[in-house]
């Protein structure tokens, strides 16, 4: 039974198959419309998996320090303590091992001082031949870099009048300073230098040609110089190795050792009888004899030659009767501790 009302056609009690076509109907209407839902669902879930983006990440790593160890102060040849060469300068080493967490090859340079523990401004001291040896960076060579590490050897030469310190209680000091280029890392060690008690003396004394009988006057005295070479001031000791020789052999005339006499003073006669003069001392081939000198321990150089010397001046006599001929001889001139002790006085070994 169907009733209109207006243009709005109302069936009323439909029947069984109406009912269930409009059921159908309304089934597949909204069906249709769930999946339309799920495919837009679908849809958007798959479009958000296909989405990318970039996250951009900074980090910035400070500089590390070098650290510096095994500072080692030695001669070149690997040896301790320090013995020092007469008249010239000993090559010396300051070695070590710098480690720099951001890579050994960033240690790019080193530096070293070699100094008199304690003398003024340490590592920063003034250069002296005596106690303080600066070494620049081209004086020191840096090694293979091996992970943080890097190995470094300074040399310099410390010359012959460097401060001794065996017999005390100082020392000397080797600094080593390694840098990257921004910061520094610094090792120290300490050693010994040991005393070297050394001289050179004029090689040769001509006293010319003198009659028999005669002797070199005061202004014609011969002079030997007597340079300390060392790090201590000394004094000396003379002694003939035989009397004077006309040949090698010593097998015809000879001319007794003695009659040469020495003293460090230029106012002194030769000495023919007595012992007037007790600065002139008698040449002995048998007994070494002391004598004092004036110089102190060297304090700088000339080239290699030091600034302390003593001059000793050198007097011959000749024996009535003596044969005429050239008479030659040796004499050992031998340092020894610059004691102060009283000096042998002439004894008249020829009288």
């Amino acid at each position: 039974m169907k009733r209109r009302i207006g243009n709005l056609i109302i069936q009323l009690n439909p029947s069984k198959k109406d009912i269930r076509k409009k059921f159908k109907t309304v089934s597949i209407l909204v069906l249709g419309i769930f999946v339309l839902s799920l495919s837009f669902s679908f849809d958007r879930i798959d479009r958000a998996r296909a989405d990318s983006g970039t996250v951009t990440s900074s980090v910035t790593v400070g500089n590390a320090a070098p650290t510096v160890s095994g500072t080692t102060l030695k001669m070149s040849t690997n040896s301790t303590p320090i013995v020092l060469t007469e008249n010239t300068t000993t090559a010396v080493v300051v070695v070590g091992t710098g480690t720099d967490t951001n890579g050994g090859g960033d240690i790019s340079s080193a530096t070293a001082t070699v100094y008199l523990t304690g003398v003024a401004g340490n590592e920063a001291c003034s250069a002296s031949d005596v106690n303080c040896y600066t070494i620049a960076s081209s004086k020191c060579t840096l090694g293979s870099v091996s992970g943080n590490d890097r190995a470094v050897t300074c040399t310099t030469g410390l010359w012959f009048l460097a401060t001794r310190t065996d017999d005390d209680t100082a020392s000397w000091t080797g600094f080593l300073s390694m840098t990257d280029g921004e910061d520094y890392g610094t090792g120290t060690d300490t050693e010994e230098v040991n005393t070297l008690q050394a001289l050179t003396a004029t090689a040769s004394l001509g006293y010319g040609t003198l009659s028999a009988a005669a002797t070199t006057a005061t202004s014609s005295a011969v002079t030997m110089q007597v340079t300390t070479t060392g790090n201590e001031a000394v004094d000396i000791t003379v002694q003939a190795t035989n009397d004077m020789c006309d040949n090698a052999a010593c097998s015809s005339s000879t001319l007794r050792a003695c009659q040469q006499q020495y003293t460090t003073s230029t106012l002194v006669k030769y000495e023919d009888s007595g012992d007037s003069y007790s600065q002139e001392i008698e040449l002995s081939s048998s007994t070494a004899r002391n004598l004092n000198l004036a110089s102190v321990t060297p304090t700088t150089h000339v080239g290699n030659t030091s600034d302390e010397a003593d001059d000793v001046y050198w007097k011959i006599g000749i024996p009535s009767g003596q044969a005429a001929t050239t008479y030659n001889g040796t004499t050992t001139i031998t340092s020894k501790t610059n004691s102060n002790t009283t000096a042998d006085t002439n004894e008249t070994l020829c009288n």
